[in-house]
Parts: C-alpha cells; structure tokens; sequence
C-alpha cells in the first residue's frame, strides 16, 4: 500500500517555501501573501494559516 503524504500547516508550509526564497510581504488576518522574484519575473502565492 502507497505511503500517505504527511499533512503540513500554514506555518510549516511558509517556512518551507522561504527556504526556497519566498519572503513574506503581507499579511492580512489569517492569510499570508508571499513573493519572489525569479529571472526578473514576480511569482506571488498565498497561503492559509
């Protein structure tokens, strides 16, 4: 049978995502907005705590 895929919170996903160069840049209420910029392109995501 097929391992399950552990589940990961708000904040262990942000912590990942900063290990691959995402920096916090907004926060409103329980969401958080996240970006960085990779070959002079924005890339944004927005994540849930």
């Amino acid at each position: 049978m097929p391992e399950k895929l552990r589940r990961l919170n708000g904040k262990q996903v942000i912590k990942i995502l900063q290990r691959f160069g995402f920096e916090i840049y907004s926060q409103k209420g329980s969401h958080i907005r996240l970006q960085r910029i990779v070959n002079e392109q924005e890339q944004r995501l927005l994540v849930a705590l």
